[in-house]
């Protein structure tokens, strides 16, 4: 005879299964819950989301045939969000001048494995706490990185992106703000946030459509196979990095487009994609 399990220990397992479904969207209907826990009659699937009911675990939809809702204090709570600068078009083609004007803010949540990636000040201009210990360095481990080529200015280390006259935040841009390539010296704007919008159409077997907004993390290194935001002389471009002896490679995800091949000193690796947005709609900034 198998052994019954504790009332207590099946209310848990049946908290654990609705709630999860709850998340998804999918509330259960009682038969369900019935089907899915194999109880003999539906009273008793009845009889546990009474007693939920009664502890406060779940909330009672009058009328409703999937009517039970989690508390307030049971919903999770939403990542923070932070207004990023949209900084212009980049072109995912033949390399092509940016244009280098903001054009407004999109809003970006801040998920831990970003979140530890900002520095503190970066947190604290978005109303973000910072978590204990962050450094706001995304390093990285293993496997080849291309940092760029010297500054022209320092004479040494690399070049990053940051508009002109500082970073840009919401409080304080104002009209146009042009992009350059700079110095360390004249700020760090590692872990800083920016995006772009793509035209051309040779990104397209990586899902980076024309029209397309990215969503990139400044930073001076990247890892070969990243997609990244390069700067040759003036000119920007979206590609996946490829690193051989000697040769910095910037590849196509699409056959109809050549690599763009260059020696070290020729390139600035200006940030890496972490995300692709597509709007069915113009976007209203």
């Amino acid at each position: 005879m198998t052994p019954r399990t504790p009332p207590g220990q099946t209310r848990e397992q049946i908290y654990r299964f609705v709630r999860q479904r709850l998340l998804e969207g999918f509330p259960p209907t009682v038969r369900e819950i019935q089907e899915h826990f194999g109880f003999s009659a539906v009273q008793t699937a009845q009889a546990h989301l009474r007693r939920l009911v009664d502890e406060g675990r779940l909330i009672k939809q009058k009328g409703k045939a999937r009517g039970y809702a989690l508390p307030k204090s049971d919903l999770p709570v939403a990542p923070p969000t932070m207004l990023v600068p949209l900084l212009g078009r980049v072109q995912a083609g033949e390399l092509n001048t940016a244009i280098e004007e903001c054009e407004g803010y999109i809003p970006v949540q801040i998920g831990k494995g970003l979140r530890d990636t900002l520095t503190e000040d970066q947190l604290a201009r978005a109303g973000i706490a910072a978590p204990h210990g962050a450094a706001g360095d995304s390093g990285h481990a293993g496997g080849s990185t291309w940092g760029g080529p010297p500054s022209r200015a320092s004479g040494a280390g690399p070049s990053t992106m940051t508009p002109a006259g500082g970073s840009v935040s919401p409080m304080s841009a104002g009209g146009n703000s042009h992009l350059r390539a700079t110095s360390p010296l004249s700020g760090d704007t590692t872990g800083q946030l920016f995006a772009l919008r793509i035209q051309g159409e040779s990104m397209t077997g990586a899902g980076i459509m024309p029209g397309d907004i990215v969503v990139v993390r400044s930073q001076p290194t990247a890892d070969s196979g990243e997609i990244v935001v390069a700067l040759v002389e003036d000119e920007a471009t979206v590609k996946r990095l490829r690193l051989r002896p000697g040769t910095i490679e910037l590849h196509p995800e699409n056959p109809d487009f050549e690599p763009l091949i260059f020696s070290p000193n020729e390139c600035v690796i200006l940030g890496k994609v972490i995300e692709v947005r597509r709007y069915v709609e113009p976007l209203s900034l």
